[in-house]
């Protein structure tokens, strides 16, 4: 939101107009007029402050995971607290394969999620020699573990990459990324980072059909691969060229989000633009720090990992969270406001990060304001620029009070132990 009040300070400070001034300095002074405001606006709406109030935060309690794939299942849900895409019908299944097979050279979309899903579809006859399947958003090629020859593997054992309890092809994914993907083919022995398109399910079933018989696609997203192999050494005509089908391959990807759970919170924020408003909307992430057990536990110390699922921003300036701008990271203007049912419509964008200790309160979320920065900072016993909540609490529509949400907001600012969302 545009900050009209951050004008006026910065001419009270004279910062339009001095030079050679200690930055770093103004910087605070200018943050702390700014929270002074906001504290005074907030005590206004909501009444007085709880003096012990810590606004949610605290540390997390971390789960075990192993870095890169995830191949046992009981721990997605009950250990991560994930929530776990359900097994794709039949009819889906025909549905995007027919689309993928009857649609030449599509345009699609891009996503950017770290911790995600990948689920089989189906593949044509050439899907046996795509011998594996990559993401390569880090600019390196990572193995989705057990896609291999255009498909998942057989639904037998853990060991095999894949649990018994679940009926699909499905492994979860942690710490890569769908920004782009690839295969490497067995005849030539080529490997393709550019035979790929990601579509999502509003594109194949624009009408929501399949709403009809509740096996909506709507909101996902599928991965369609081209083949393409030839031999150096062999005749010209042994070579497969493209035909801009991407039907050789095709897999359903879902980002890793979290159930309610005791090592999830949701962050609500604030920017302190303009201040009254109170939707806490202007950027809203999910958090779940994890403790990494390493493959090779004599040569790697267990470390911590963190994932942010950034869901919406109905903010319009610059703001970063743990050095992410979050506007850039849907895929939008800085001045588009996502996923408030104001502006665009946005799949959560999921990051990797490294936590700084157990408490999702120490992850920086930054405004930037013309010349100014500050931190939207959160202190026991002061209006809060951000609160955690579970993720199972919905935020605000914009410019809707958390209040109008939430009636019991103002009863939680007096009283911590209030559950404001119940």
């Amino acid at each position: 939101m545009k900050k009209f009040l951050g004008f006026a300070l910065l001419a009270a400070f004279g910062l339009g107009s001095c030079t050679n001034i200690d930055f770093e300095e103004e910087r605070i002074k200018y943050q702390e007029a700014l929270q002074a405001k906001y504290n005074e606006a907030f005590v206004q709406e909501f009444g007085q402050i709880n003096p012990n109030h810590n606004w949610g935060f605290g540390d997390l309690v971390a789960p075990n995971v192993t870095r890169a794939a995830v191949p046992n299942a009981n721990q997605w849900g009950s250990e991560f607290g994930l929530d776990v895409p359900a097994p794709l019908t039949d009819n889906q299944k025909n549905t995007v394969t027919a689309w993928f097979t009857n649609t030449k050279n599509p345009t699609g979309v891009a996503v950017s999620w770290e911790n995600y899903f990948a689920q089989q579809v189906s593949s044509t006859t050439y899907g046996q020699n795509m011998d594996e399947l990559y993401d390569a958003g880090h600019g390196y090629t990572d193995h989705v573990f057990n896609f291999n020859r255009g498909d998942c593997g057989p639904n037998d054992n853990v060991n095999n990459g894949r649990d018994p309890q679940y009926s699909d092809k499905i492994q979860y994914m942690t710490g890569q990324s769908t920004k782009a993907f690839g295969y490497h083919e067995s005849v030539g022995q080529n490997t393709y980072f550019d035979h790929y398109v990601i579509i999502p399910g509003e594109m194949i079933d624009p009408t929501d059909a399949l709403a009809a018989t509740g096996e909506s696609i709507k909101g996902m997203y599928f991965v369609g691969f081209d083949y393409e192999s030839y031999k150096n050494w062999a005749p010209e005509e042994d070579r497969v060229e493209r035909d801009f089908y991407f039907n050789d391959w095709i897999i359903k990807i879902t980002p890793g989000l979290f159930l309610p759970s005791s090592n999830t919170t949701r962050i609500m924020c604030e920017d302190l633009g303009v201040i009254g408003d109170f939707d806490f909307n202007d950027v809203v992430f999910d958090v779940q720090i994890k403790q990494v057990v390493p493959a090779n536990q004599a040569n790697e110390w267990y470390h911590s990992e963190g994932t942010i699922v950034l869901r919406a921003a109905g903010g319009t300036l610059p703001l970063y969270v743990n050095g992410v701008e979050v506007h850039e990271a849907f895929g939008v203007e800085t001045n588009v406001m996502v996923n408030t049912g104001n502006g665009a419509t946005c799949a959560p964008v999921v990051l990797a990060f490294e936590p700084t200790s157990w408490d999702a309160n120490d992850i920086e979320v930054k405004v930037v304001d013309g010349a100014n920065e500050y931190t939207i900072d959160t202190k026991r016993g002061v209006a809060p620029g951000k609160f955690a909540c579970p993720v199972s609490v919905n935020w605000s529509s914009e410019r809707v009070n958390i209040k109008e949400t939430y009636p019991k907001f103002s009863s939680w600012v007096a009283d911590p132990n209030v559950k404001f969302w119940e």
